[in-house]
């Protein structure tokens, strides 16, 4: 069954495995570039996440890349710091906090390979 990558975006908080982000509080702004640049806020703290469509103000954490690729990086396919480099993936902010919300999602890997863009 193919799923829309809008669809898996707004179904993080489905996936996020509290336990993994205890003490951790942070916003981050997902700039997915697709056709036009789509904006989500991600918000984590008190081990609970949060997804909303639109741009945040002042996020601790801002990341940019393809859609795919930021997928990518949330389900802990690719590591931040490889996208990073590669050029795949933009960073403002922390790179250890991109690496850390990598940890907080268990998305299944068969969901991923059924990824509409």
């Amino acid at each position: 069954m193919e799923h829309d990558i809008v669809d898996l975006i707004q179904k993080l908080p489905e996936y996020f495995v509290p336990e993994r982000a205890k003490g951790t509080h942070v916003t981050a702004q997902l700039n997915l570039q697709k056709e036009t640049t789509e904006y989500w806020t991600l918000q984590i703290a008190d081990q609970q996440c949060f997804v909303s469509k639109g741009k945040t103000e002042k996020p601790q954490l801002e990341l940019t890349a393809k859609a795919e690729d930021l997928l990518a990086v949330l389900s802990g396919q690719l590591s931040a710091s490889r996208a990073y480099m590669q050029g795949k993936l933009h960073l403002r902010g922390s790179m250890l906090q991109a690496l850390k919300i990598s940890e907080f999602f268990n998305i299944p890997a068969d969901l991923m390979k059924n990824i509409k863009m």
